[in-house]
């Protein structure tokens, strides 16, 4: 087995939760030879360290934003990702079919089974779920400003009442596949490939080897329409949302402002003008069950 890597992200909500020493004595005793790596102060250059000590396969052990930093460096390295589950939502490793379970997770590293999938970016950023802008990226921008102070539940309302009142249209011009269409929107939600309902009615990706963004645009209808969609985020609402939809494999979003707050796995980003999004088909080398 390469030499083994542990990035481990306490500041997820999930791990802060959790004793430390717990964390590091299930992966002590599953791993029992990697090389655990708690982020402190910089996560970029703990990941760095990782790359320098000559780790060929590095263990993302947090929530989405940690996957998506830690496969950056697996990227751009060519090394492989491993995927250990410790924040609240997690999707990218369900969708891998990840136990979320730390020490079940570990064992699944250890099988050292590597399969290729896809990846995507916005202006070259890596992320491994989903990126959007526009209300939602706002939403998520105000429910972390909130979180601090008020908790979790609070700050999911406190961050959507926040959104309304600040509620702008986008006015866009969208390229792909050849063509140009210039519309007005509240959010654009691009995925790497396509999201479904599962059986148990939780919002699923049944492949990440599709090649394909899937874009998914709100059709402007006012504060109301806004309102629906983000109350979907953490309610079951039956509520029609009217969208229009497409999969392509680059996007090129232009706006009249000079920047815009863009959010990126559950983490926001100021970008430049024009967001350019592509995906990566099958590059990403990381251990699956």
């Amino acid at each position: 087995m390469p030499k083994v890597g542990v990035i481990l992200n306490l500041s997820a909500r999930k791990a802060s939760k959790i004793n430390t020493n717990d964390i590091i004595a299930v992966i002590g005793r599953e791993l029992p030879d990697a090389k655990i790596y708690i982020v402190k102060k910089s996560f970029e250059r703990t990941v760095q360290q990782a790359v320098k000590d000559g780790c060929k396969l590095l263990c993302a052990a947090g929530g989405d934003g940690t996957m998506s930093g830690v496969a950056s460096a697996c990227i751009e390295h060519n090394l492989v990702l491993g995927v250990l589950p410790l924040g609240t939502m997690n999707n990218f490793s369900k969708d891998l079919n990840i136990p979320q379970d730390i020490a079940k997770a570990c064992k699944v590293v250890a099988t050292n089974k590597v399969k290729k999938i896809d990846y995507a970016t916005v202006n070259d950023e890596v992320f491994l779920n989903n990126s959007s802008v526009g209300v939602y990226a706002k939403y998520v921008h105000q429910r972390e400003k909130h979180q601090k102070v008020l908790g979790k539940i609070l700050a999911y309302m406190t961050g959507l009442i926040s959104t309304i009142a600040k509620f702008g249209i986008l006015h866009t011009t969208l390229q792909y596949d050849n063509n140009t269409q210039t519309l007005k929107t509240p959010i654009i939600f691009v995925s790497n490939n396509d999201y479904s309902f599962n059986k148990k009615l939780s919002v699923r990706r049944k492949t990440l080897t599709g090649g394909e963004l899937s874009v998914n645009i709100l059709i402007h209808g006012g504060v109301h329409t806004v309102f629906n969609s983000l109350k979907h985020l953490f309610i079951r609402n039956k509520s029609v949302i009217r969208y229009k939809s497409f999969h392509t494999k680059k996007l090129i979003i232009d706006t009249t402002n000079t920047k815009i707050i863009t959010a990126k796995d559950g983490e926001i980003i100021t970008a430049k003008l024009p967001l350019t999004y592509e995906i990566h088909s099958k590059l990403l080398n990381v251990i699956i069950p």
